[in-house]
């Protein structure tokens, strides 16, 4: 029996992509993309729709595979945290606050189920960060 999870990547640079392409590409995952960086999420999201297939690429150097996935959806909506399985935070440090806020206004406690957050790359002070909330 497959598991479906709900994973939130946060953020619009290099490490959010790959992340979001390669949760996405799991058919058992639920994935969105949640930027709340000025017009970042619309400026992704209108990218993404110039593609050839509307999907997102992502090369395996290694292997020479090739990963090909889209969100379900790519938005500012911090209410898309609501339910997650999975949070990923994929962000400078300047601007883990902000996301951190989110997650605290929007992921809620759940009876017999937590919600994983991930932080990349992690920074010296998170934890301090996440307590002083």
């Amino acid at each position: 029996m497959s598991v479906s999870q709900k994973i939130v990547v946060c953020g619009g640079g290099n490490a959010a992509h790959v992340f979001t392409a390669l949760a996405a590409s799991n058919p058992n995952n639920e994935v969105h993309l949640l930027s709340l960086f000025r017009t970042e999420a619309k400026d992704f999201e209108t990218a993404l729709k110039q593609t050839d297939d509307g999907k997102l690429t992502i090369q395996v150097t290694q292997t020479g595979k090739e990963v090909k996935a889209e969100p379900k959806s790519i938005g500012n909506d911090a209410k898309v945290l609501a339910d997650s399985d999975i949070v990923i935070i994929s962000l400078p440090a300047f601007a883990h606050n902000q996301y951190l806020n989110a997650i605290k206004d929007n992921i809620k406690a759940r009876p017999n189920k937590k919600t994983l957050v991930a932080v990349f790359p992690g920074a010296s002070g998170l934890e301090c960060e996440w307590q002083s909330m």
